[in-house]
């Protein structure tokens, strides 16, 4: 997804995703990658890449914007997601984090999860860490039954 949708006063706005390489966003911190899909695919756009962690639970990540947003909605696409937890920063380095939502998911035998997050909006937001918790399998294989993140959305509000 390269643009986000959203209402505003009744009116429909278009605005450029933050949450893309694009829109200058940058991956700051990935616990493990398979090198066939690095972390830089979380925000790259394309929906046929994918990020795929090699181990253990937690995993994680964080995502840098190029400038502060305003989160609103956070949509995710998972497969084979347990629980997940994210956390969002003001601060101008990632640290200082503080927890906007927490989904855990049904198993629905490793299709892809596609989830909008219900969390507390956040504004000036400059960071957020994902912290995959726990899986549907103690570890993750080349097959299906990989955990992969395809893209997050967040919504930036003027």
């Amino acid at each position: 997804v390269s643009i986000a949708i959203f209402l505003r006063n009744g009116r429909c706005l278009l605005m450029p995703n933050p949450a893309l390489d694009s829109s200058g966003c940058q991956v700051g911190l990935a616990t493990s990658w398979d090198r066939s899909h690095p972390p830089e695919h979380i925000i790259d756009g394309n929906n046929k890449t994918y990020w795929a962690t090699t181990g253990l639970f937690p995993q994680e990540f964080v995502l840098s914007f190029a400038s502060p947003v305003s989160i609103k909605v956070l949509e995710t696409r998972t497969c084979q997601v347990k629980e997940m937890e994210v956390l969002a920063s003001t601060n101008t380095k990632a640290s200082g984090f503080e927890r906007i939502a927490n989904t855990v998911f049904e198993d629905n035998g490793g299709q892809l999860q596609i989830q909008d997050h219900a969390m507390k909006e956040m504004a000036g937001v400059r960071h957020i860490m994902v912290i995959l918790k726990q899986g549907f399998d103690d570890f993750l294989s080349a097959s299906n039954d990989r955990l992969l993140i395809a893209g997050v959305v967040a919504v930036a509000v003027a």
